[in-house]
């Protein structure tokens, strides 16, 4: 999985970078896939919590044009190789915030940067540069 995450320390900020950096980075032609964290998607109250809490080991919620599966993890949440086998392959997957087990191609920071950062560090901006800076990161490594 050719990972870019994005860090810092306001999250409207990041998840605005994330939506434009998808964007930015589907109109230069490449397949992009999204990890977005902490999203409530088993709700007590809703069915699929029910059938849950009932026993079934995975729930798949549709309507007419989308799809979510909604399966258990651990605490920690997935591991990058449990979510890379759940996704269809891509281009690149961008991420709000670090992926457990991941090593990530580039982090992209918005407001303070990280303490450490586990890869080379993309200062956020404008989208266009960092969708550059990204594919420069992915010309590095072999798209």
């Amino acid at each position: 999985m050719r990972l870019v995450t994005i860090d810092g320390d306001d999250k409207g900020a990041r998840e605005a970078m994330l939506v434009d950096l998808v964007a930015a980075l589907v109109r230069r032609g490449l397949t992009v896939s999204a990890v977005h964290h902490g999203a409530a998607v088993d709700r007590p109250g809703k069915d699929s919590f029910r059938h849950r809490e009932a026993g079934a080991r995975e729930v798949m919620v549709t309507s007419t044009h989308r799809w979510a599966l909604i399966g258990a993890s651990s605490p920690a949440g997935l591991a990058a190789a449990d979510l890379a086998r759940r996704m269809t392959p891509a281009d690149v997957v961008v991420a709000d915030g670090p992926v457990a087990g991941a090593a990530p191609l580039a982090v992209v920071t918005v407001g303070s940067p990280p303490d450490t950062a586990a890869a080379p560090v993309i200062a956020g901006g404008a989208p266009e540069a960092v969708a550059e800076a990204v594919l420069a990161r992915l010309g590095s490594v072999g798209r």
